[in-house]
């Protein structure tokens, strides 16, 4: 069996929560990752994501691919994919 491609990749990441004994190491606002067809995985946009994000879950409503991502003592932030976006 062949393996599958994946062709983005959406990362939410946490801004600076972390241990007392490292101090604070601040971290990116989430970003989406794209996968060409010869393996090369590039940046292609910021999502602007502020905050301790915990989870992301992708959703379908009306065909159309949505993901909420839940966030730490915050409310969750609800992103919808582009039509046109691969």
């Amino acid at each position: 069996m062949g393996k599958k491609r994946i062709n983005e990749i959406l990362m939410a990441t946490n801004n600076f929560e972390i241990s007392t004994q490292l101090g604070r190491l601040d971290a990116s606002h989430g970003f989406l990752l794209t996968n060409d067809e010869f393996g090369d995985v590039r940046w292609k946009e910021n999502m602007g994501i502020s905050g301790a994000a915990r989870k992301i879950e992708m959703i379908r409503i009306d065909g159309n691919q949505e993901f909420i991502v839940t966030m730490n003592n915050d409310a969750p932030i609800f992103l919808v994919k582009k039509q046109n976006a691969k």
